[in-house]
């Protein structure tokens, strides 16, 4: 497992941007400025998770 394990079904990044693939969606985020850009993405994810779970559920 890699660095982006957990996020979504499958996650990347090319240089600053972060791909995740979760479901049908493709989540790009763009993470600068901050010393552990993997830790941030993991915590915005997290956040996303919660919300978009909510907003699929009837």
């Amino acid at each position: 497992m890699g660095k982006f394990a957990g996020l979504g079904d499958q996650a990347t990044s090319v240089g600053a941007m972060i791909l995740i693939r979760r479901g049908e969606d493709l989540i790009t985020l763009v993470i600068s400025g901050v010393p552990d850009g993997s830790a941030a993405a993991k915590s915005i994810h997290d956040l996303l998770n919660a919300r978009l779970s909510k907003a699929a559920a009837p």
